[in-house]
C-alpha cells in the first residue's frame, strides 16, 4: 500500500482486503484497483484488466524498464541496490546479441543447410550476414525470472507483453514472440553496424512470408548497408562492373535475399525490404554517395528491381527519386533491364532467380549487357514496353505517340524541378 501511495496512486478508505484504489490505468471514478498483500503482493483491476506485481506497478505508472523501477524503489526507501547485490555489477550483453549466440549454440545447421540449398546460396553468405534458424519462443523463455532481460526483449520487439489474466505468480507478465515456431532470423543493422531489429520467415507454417520485430520501420534502413559501407571505407577492394577504379557500383534491389545473391557473386547489394523506397533510404544512398567520394570513387547505383508490374513501377519511382537525390549528392543512377524470363518451365522475375547458378564473371557480363539507361527505362515503363528494344521503339512513335511519351515522362520528372 506504501509504494501505491508514494506513486500518488488514491486509496479508498477503510481496511477492507484487499485494499480498493483508484486505478490509475483508465478513467476510474470508482475505485476499481485491487492491491493484494502477502506472499504475492500484486495488483488487479476488474475494469480495465490491468495486473501486475509491485516492480510491473513502478515501471508503468512512472514509465520506467525494470532497472528503472528498481532505481525509483531504492531511491523511495533510501536502498543501496549494488551494496546489497540486487544490481549486476558487470556490463550486460545486448539482448541481440545474446538471442544470437543462444540460436547458434542450439545448432540448427541441418535446417540452415537445407535452406541453403533451397536458395541456391552457400552457407558462408548466410553466416557472414549472421543469419540463423532458431526460435523466437525458446528464447525468450531462456531468460527465464530475468526482468531486465525481459523488458530490454520486449524493447528490442521480440515480444510483445500479454495479459495472464488472474495469474498470481511473480512475473506478472508473459511475452507473445513476435514470430512463433521455427524461422530462419535475419538480423538487420543500420549504416554503422549496430543491430537495429530482426527479419523473421518461418521455416513451417501458414502466416505472412515474412515478419519483423515489433516496432521496426523497414523504410528506415537499407539491408546490408553496413556491409556496403565498410566495402567503400577499404578503397583497395575493387567493386565495379567494368573494373574502373574510379567507380563503385552499387546495385538496389527490393529483397533480402537479392541482395545476398548479389553478394555472393563479390557484388555490392542493398535491399528495400520491397518496391517502394522511402526519404530516409534516398538519404541513406546518398551518404553512401559522399562516402564514395570521399574515398576517391563515383558511386553508380544500378536499380535491379523484380521484373512484375509492381517492379516496374517501384523502379520507376525510385529512379525518378535518386536522380534528384543525384543532384545533390553527385552519384549516377541506371537500371538493370531485365524483362520476365521462362526457363525450364519456371518464371523468373527477381534477382536471386535470374542470377542463380551463375559464376561472378557470369554475373558481370549479364548484367552489363543488361544496364539501361535512366531515360530509356523509364520511357519503358510510361510505353508499357520491355526494356529490351526500348530506344527503337521511342525512335518509331510517331508525332502523336512522341508528344504523349513526353507528357508522361515531364510528369514524372517533375519531382526534380
Amino acid at each position: 500500500m506504501d509504494v501505491a501511495q508514494k506513486l500518488g496512486i488514491q486509496l479508498a478508505p477503510g481496511r477492507r482486503s484487499p485494499r480498493l484504489a483508484i486505478c490509475p490505468f483508465h478513467n476510474d471514478t470508482q475505485p476499481s484497483l485491487n492491491l493484494y498483500r502477502g506472499k504475492d503482493p500484486h495488483y488487479h483491476c476488474f475494469t480495465c484488466h490491468a495486473h501486475g506485481d509491485t516492480i510491473e506497478l513502478v515501471k508503468q505508472r512512472q514509465n520506467v524498464d525494470f532497472a528503472g523501477a528498481l532505481d525509483w524503489l531504492a531511491s523511495a526507501y533510501g536502498l543501496n541496490l549494488r551494496q546489497r547485490g540486487w544490481l549486476n555489477k558487470e556490463p550486460r550483453q545486448d539482448i541481440r546479441q545474446r538471442a544470437q549466440a543462444f540460436w547458434r549454440e542450439k545448432n540448427y545447421l541441418s535446417q540452415l543447410k537445407l535452406f541453403a540449398q533451397v536458395r541456391k546460396l552457400d552457407l558462408e553468405t548466410l553466416d557472414s550476414a549472421g543469419i540463423v534458424i532458431g526460435s523466437m519462443e525458446a528464447f525468450l523463455a531462456n531468460l527465464g525470472q530475468d526482468r531486465a532481460a525481459l523488458d530490454e526483449a520486449v524493447a528490442a520487439g521480440f515480444g510483445y507483453v500479454g495479459d495472464t489474466g488472474l495469474s498470481l505468480s511473480l512475473r506478472s507478465v508473459s511475452l507473445t514472440p513476435f514470430v512463433r515456431g521455427a524461422s530462419v532470423l535475419i538480423p538487420i543493422k543500420n549504416l554503422r553496424a549496430r543491430t537495429v531489429g530482426f527479419m523473421a520467415r518461418r521455416v513451417v507454417g501458414d502466416g505472412p512470408k515474412y515478419l519483423f520485430t515489433k516496432g521496426f520501420k523497414k523504410s528506415d534502413h537499407l539491408y546490408r548497408g553496413d556491409k556496403v559501407r565498410r566495402r567503400i571505407d577499404s578503397a583497395q577492394e575493387p567493386a565495379a562492373l567494368d573494373a574502373a577504379a574510379d567507380r563503385f557500383d552499387l546495385f538496389l534491389v527490393e529483397g533480402v535475399f537479392d541482395a545476398l545473391r548479389l553478394e555472393s557473386l563479390g557484388l555490392p547489394a542493398v535491399a528495400l525490404f520491397g518496391a517502394s523506397i522511402s526519404d530516409k533510404q534516398v538519404e541513406a544512398i546518398g551518404e553512401l554517395a559522399e562516402l564514395a567520394l570521399s574515398a576517391g570513387r563515383a558511386l553508380r547505383v544500378h536499380l535491379f528491381f523484380d521484373a512484375d508490374k509492381a517492379g516496374r513501377r517501384g523502379m520507376a519511382d525510385a529512379l525518378v527519386r535518386l536522380l534528384h537525390k543525384g543532384l545533390q549528392a553527385s552519384f549516377l543512377v541506371d537500371v538493370v533491364g531485365v524483362d520476365i524470363e521462362e526457363s525450364d518451365g519456371q518464371t523468373k522475375i527477381d534477382p536471386a532467380e535470374l542470377l542463380a547458378g551463375l559464376d561472378p564473371h557470369q554475373a558481370r557480363l549479364t548484367l552489363l549487357e543488361a544496364l539501361v539507361p535512366a531515360l530509356d527505362a523509364l520511357a519503358a515503363v510510361s510505353l508499357d514496353h520491355s526494356f529490351a528494344g526500348v530506344a527503337g521503339a521511342v525512335e518509331a512513335l510517331d508525332a502523336g505517340g512522341s508528344i504523349i511519351l513526353q507528357n508522361r515522362l515531364a510528369r514524372r520528372l517533375q519531382k526534380l524541378d
